[in-house]
């Protein structure tokens, strides 16, 4: 029992001194000034923000950004104007914060074409 409560107490330490460790958020986490937070208890770079590059979990990071019309080499571009890697794109986990990077995709992990 007390080893487990030890690796309890041992795990809150952690997580409270590096938030995002075992990726739990802590409670009343800031970030620093020069950092953004994800408002999931993670804090990325604040030049990372609107960059066209989804770092957030949530996607925080690149919503309501003006996107580029067009996203840079290896990117998939979302509905929504942002930019993920492109091996997220039909990998069935959704990225795109509108899903659009899991529409209209085989169960073989590809895109299917559609009838036009």
């Amino acid at each position: 029992m007390t080893s487990c409560w030890y690796r309890s107490l041992s795990r809150s330490i952690e997580t409270e001194k590096n938030p995002g460790v075992l990726g739990l958020p802590t409670a009343n986490h800031t970030c620093q000034h020069d950092k953004y937070a994800c408002g999931d208890g993670a804090c990325i770079p604040v030049n990372w923000v609107c960059n066209g590059e989804v770092d957030c979990k949530n996607d925080m990071d690149e919503q309501n950004c003006d996107h580029p019309t067009t996203c840079s080499g290896g990117a998939y571009q979302c509905s929504s104007g942002a930019c993920v890697p492109h091996r997220w794109h039909c990998d069935g986990k959704l990225d795109c914060n509108d899903g659009s990077d899991e529409e209209n995709c085989t169960s073989t992990g590809t895109r299917s074409e559609l009838p036009g």
